[in-house]
């Protein structure tokens, strides 16, 4: 007999500040909407914001948060938002890591899991480190169902 794998419920960040900003969170969007066992619930507002980091003379961001459910795990996720990133034209070689960005998508939440390791921190530090974070989330959770 088999199991029917748990659901679960994660936040995903979304941010771009290289490019058309608008096309490339729609496309984002669009790209997370595919992949497998896994479905968007919510969609926050859209904030502009200032870059974060030492990088200096980058353009502002757009920003995002996107409540989905999955029967993915934690792992899956992080591949598939690499394998989008990619195929959506981030270059990560040769960039400064917090520099200008085409796409950039963090998994700020899964359930209420807490990890620390190589590959993966949960809840993301950005969580409680950046404010506009707590305020897609507060939108998010101001939606009805």
């Amino acid at each position: 007999m088999s199991t029917i794998p748990p659901l679960h419920i994660a936040y995903l960040c979304i941010g771009t500040n290289l490019g058309s900003l608008d096309s490339n969170l729609s496309n984002a969007r669009l790209e997370v909407s595919k992949w497998p066992r896994t479905r968007v619930l919510k969609e926050s507002i859209i904030l502009k914001t200032s870059p974060c980091g030492p990088v200096e003379n980058q353009g502002d961001f757009l920003n995002q948060l996107l409540k989905i459910e999955t029967f993915l795990s934690p792992l899956a996720i992080i591949d598939l938002i690499q394998i989008t990133e990619n195929k959506m034209g981030r270059i990560r070689k040769g960039v400064p890591e917090k520099g200008p960005r085409l796409i950039d998508i963090d998994l700020i939440e899964f359930d209420k899991l807490v990890i620390s390791s190589k590959r993966l921190t949960l809840p993301h530090p950005s969580r409680r480190d950046r404010g506009y974070i707590s305020e897609l989330f507060k939108d998010i959770k101001n939606k009805n169902e």
